[in-house]
């Protein structure tokens, strides 16, 4: 990921499942470990300069990735009415926009999702109107609550910005930042971060309701 004065690195977090045991030396056991061991991503490596300092797991990448607005698609676990359910993220459009309250910087990032119902658990009838706006809001609180928990990991864990914040108050108020860039790591720190996500369900896959509805409609 590209960096600036005052944004810190972040770079996919690579390890080896399964690596070769020292201790068993013979062929035969470095072979079957060669066989077995998997390179895999599992989150991001924080940088602050050239160190890493921390590491995000793969939920809080995602969530990095909600900010900065790299998610294309992919598909997020929902809970609702005591059952977690997939929903599949088809678009993704986040909006960061900065201001100055009293001289002291904020951020309000605005997330609109287009999306649509993967599986559903449970006694679900999609085709009420009702429970896809329950599950729009639910969709809706479970980005937002994965959003919040990554600023707060990076801001009171890590205290960089990895998040490009820094970036937008120059873009958007270049006055400004000349007097705030001399000690953005300490504003970032205590940025007030507001988060307001908007989802829109379309279709519903290819069943219009949950496999228990459907069941019991067979009867």
């Amino acid at each position: 990921m590209l960096t600036s004065p005052t944004r810190s690195a972040i770079v996919p977090y690579i390890f080896v499942s399964n690596p070769i045991n020292p201790k068993k030396d013979t062929l035969e056991a470095t072979q079957a470990s060669k066989q077995e061991s998997v390179i895999k991503t599992e989150g991001f490596a924080v940088f602050k300069q050239d160190k890493v300092i921390g590491y995000l797991n793969s939920e809080e990448a995602r969530a990095v990735l909600w900010v900065t607005d790299e998610i294309d698609k992919t598909v997020i676990v929902v809970p609702y009415q005591g059952e977690d359910h997939s929903i599949e993220i088809i678009n993704s459009k986040t909006k960061i926009k900065t201001t100055l309250i009293h001289g002291k910087p904020e951020v309000n990032l605005e997330i609109k999702i287009d999306a649509n119902v993967g599986s559903v658990l449970g006694p679900i009838d999609l085709t009420k109107q009702s429970v896809i706006k329950d599950l729009e809001k639910a969709t809706n609180a479970t980005v937002k609550k994965n959003i919040e928990h990554v600023l707060k990991k990076v801001q009171k864990s890590y205290k960089v910005d990895i998040f490009g914040f820094g970036e937008a108050f120059e873009r958007q108020h270049s006055k400004e930042w000349k007097t705030l860039k001399k000690d953005w790591e300490k504003e970032f720190v205590d940025l007030t971060v507001h988060v307001k996500v908007n989802t829109t369900i379309g279709e519903i896959g290819m069943k219009n309701k949950s496999f228990q509805i459907e069941m019991k409609g067979n009867k």
